[in-house]
């Protein structure tokens, strides 16, 4: 799953909790922006800011976790 964010602006604050980073599933988590990056609201592939990549017995469960996991993550953006 791709991470973006809403809005142009600059990064205020990349939060991820201990609990997503150290998840058993995760297989790879990126955070491709830092605090006062300038980032573009999501339109295309190059707008992302980072991504999570996670494993599961089926598709349908591993949507559900990178979905639950990927809303952990606070990427703060101010205009």
């Amino acid at each position: 799953m791709l991470l973006t964010v809403s809005e142009t602006g600059r990064v205020k604050r990349v939060f991820v909790p201990e609990s997503t980073l150290n998840h058993p599933n995760v297989v790879d988590l990126t955070i491709d922006v830092a605090k006062d990056d300038l980032v573009k609201a999501f339109e295309v592939g190059p707008d992302r800011v980072g991504h999570i990549i996670v494993k599961a017995e089926t598709p349908e469960e591993a949507n559900i976790l990178v979905e639950n996991l990927a809303s952990t993550i606070i990427i703060e953006v101010s205009r």
